[in-house]
């Protein structure tokens, strides 16, 4: 990979919406990634996860994915001769992108990680708010049950 690559932080800038990887390609993204790695693990003392992704292929495969849906609606995108749906095909080009660009492991991380946290968070925040909330319970009955008594001995 140029150096160009990895400051533009998009790991395929060199192919296009329609064309694979190739082994050159793959060779050197894979290099790219265990440099990033193995360099962020000596700065930090312990190896990250690292995920390699083309902000480029991804925002082709959602245009590609809206023109599909549009078409789809407008009822277009029949390819005749060619036994299936132009909008179809479009899909499927739209989906190999999205996945060649590695976005959809950098957000199943994301969205496990803020579970995770999410979770361990309503565990911290749940116990004390559920001690107060019968804490207020509590100190409510004895406050209804004295203005009963009282207005049971002033009356």
């Amino acid at each position: 990979a140029q150096q160009g690559d990895c400051q533009t932080g998009d790991a395929d800038t060199s192919t296009t919406a329609h064309q694979p990887r190739s082994r050159g390609q793959e060779s050197d993204l894979g290099a790219v990634t265990a440099f990033v790695r193995d360099n962020a693990a000596k700065v930090l003392g312990s190896t990250p996860p690292v995920f390699p992704v083309s902000g480029r292929l991804a925002l082709e495969a959602k245009i590609a994915r809206l023109a599909a849906a549009v078409a789809a609606a407008s009822g277009g995108g029949e390819s005749p001769g060619e036994g299936g749906s132009g909008v179809e095909s479009s899909l499927n080009g739209a989906a190999e992108m999205w996945d060649r660009s590695g976005l959809e492991a950098l957000e199943g991380y994301i969205m496990a990680a803020l579970k995770d946290q999410r979770s361990k968070v309503i565990a911290k925040l749940e116990t004390p708010l559920g001690v107060a909330e019968r804490l207020l319970i509590n100190c409510h009955g004895m406050v209804s049950m004295s203005q009963v008594t009282k207005d049971h001995v002033t009356s």
